[in-house]
């Protein structure tokens, strides 16, 4: 396995944070080694016919962090959470006897926000963003990278941009870090950061991202430790804690 490390065919990297370009047996003699795990399995797979590691269970998504509760089901077939369509009733009430069937004709009503916004979902169609919808977004989400992206109208996993630059601080001042991400969020691609994104923003609203895949980008790149993305990740994103666990300490 080590010489496959050698040869690139199994990534790795050390688990101290460090970039010295140290032989790979000392790594391994001192405990700092991490393999990739997908690199492994795709090696051992060609070496063996299958992998020794147990496959991974399947993670059902969390639910949905700007939806009310009840208003979103969770769909097997298409493993993700899905809009819940208030059921409603083609039923008329009987008229009471000698009460005349002349009413007055109903007077229309424009459904709430949030009954728009379903209705849309359901009938696959674009929706108009309202104030429940736009979160916070930083501008840093309209430039179209291609790749990385769901549609528009499908549901949404992930947390908004704004609360990545919130929890994953890069610079001391609030400006400074908003701008260091705006740069790297509208050019995801060319950072390498398009596939930690769920979904690119459009209008006035934001993108969505997986914070365990920012975090794993931001130890990858040496702008933070893993000791440090683990506990920013368990502090602000909890429901994300268990897809850690490629990271070291």
């Amino acid at each position: 396995m080590l010489s496959a490390c050698e040869r690139g065919d199994i990534h790795y990297r050390r688990s101290d944070g460090k970039t010295f370009d140290d032989p790979i047996h000392e790594l391994v003699s001192r405990g700092i080694l991490l393999i990739d795990r997908d690199s492994f399995d795709a090696w051992a797979t060609t070496v063996d016919g299958k992998s020794p590691l147990p496959a991974r269970p399947r993670k059902q998504p969390p639910y949905p962090g700007w939806a009310s509760p009840g208003t979103y089901r969770f769909d097997e077939d298409r493993w993700d959470w899905v809009p819940v369509t208030p059921p409603v009733s083609s039923r008329q009430p009987a008229t009471p006897p000698g009460q005349s069937t002349d009413t007055m004709p109903l007077r229309t009503v424009t459904p709430p926000a949030w009954v728009l916004e379903m209705q849309a979902a359901e009938a696959n169609a674009p929706v108009t963003p309202t104030n429940s919808t736009r979160g916070d977004a930083t501008g840093a989400d309209d430039q179209d990278d291609g790749d990385g992206d769901v549609e528009a109208d499908a549901p949404v996993t992930g947390v908004p941009s704004s609360a990545i630059i919130d929890a994953f601080r890069i610079k001391d001042s609030d400006t400074d870090n908003a701008q260091w991400w705006d740069q790297r969020m509208r050019d995801a691609k060319r950072y390498g950061l398009i596939n930690a994104r769920t979904a690119k923003g459009q209008l006035q609203n934001p993108s969505y991202w997986r914070p365990y895949l920012i975090a794993g980008w931001l130890v990858d790149k040496d702008h933070l430790s893993a000791k440090t993305v683990k506990r920013i990740v368990l502090h602000h994103f909890p429901d994300w804690a268990d897809t850690l666990d490629y990271l070291g300490d």
